[in-house]
């Protein structure tokens, strides 16, 4: 994994270019393969630089769903660092979203009322496989988290028909 670091400043600067009161910075999600220590240092990263504009920018927190740790490491996230949300990546994890293995972590944050941010739709990138993300999949875990806030990244790429079902059919799910 190639590391790219973007400064608070360096965000900062552009969101007054282009007119931006609040963003929110999302944890890049790490790999199947990337352990717990890794996971930690991206999320500190992340902490270290929201904290220099808190007023304006509010932070999500990734994990590694395979690690079984990954319940202990949100909390810590949540209740000791402030992060706002969990950003997952299906096709990145290579674990479809609606596996119960991410069932874990879904519950951690319905438990805070925190939204989960995960990428919809097919990626269309090799290696990756678009299966783990189609959109059908988000309905199970809608169902199954009821008072978890769902986001589905990029509102599901091409399957808008899917995505306007979802969100008319579950009120915690919400498309960007």
């Amino acid at each position: 994994h190639e590391a790219v670091d973007v400064t608070a400043s360096d965000l900062l600067a552009s969101m007054d270019d282009n007119g931006i009161d609040r963003a929110l910075v999302a944890a890049l999600p790490v790999g199947p393969d990337d352990d717990a220590a890794r996971v930690k240092s991206i999320n500190d990263y992340v902490r270290r630089q929201v904290r220099q504009a808190p007023h304006r920018l509010a932070a999500f927190c990734t994990v590694n769903p395979l690690d079984p740790t990954a319940p202990d490491q949100l909390r810590r996230c949540v209740e000791d660092l402030g992060f706002r949300g969990l950003k997952v990546h299906g096709s990145i994890h290579r674990m479809a979203v609606d596996d119960e293995r991410m069932y874990p972590l879904f519950a951690v944050m319905q438990s805070f009322r925190l939204p989960v941010l995960m990428h919809s739709g097919g990626m269309g990138v090799r290696p990756y496989g678009d299966d783990f993300t189609r959109v059908h999949r988000f309905d199970a875990v809608a169902n199954a988290f009821p008072d978890m806030p769902l986001i589905l990244g990029h509102a599901g790429r091409m399957d808008h028909a899917m995505t306007a079902e979802l969100l008319r059919k579950h009120p915690q799910v919400y498309a960007d």
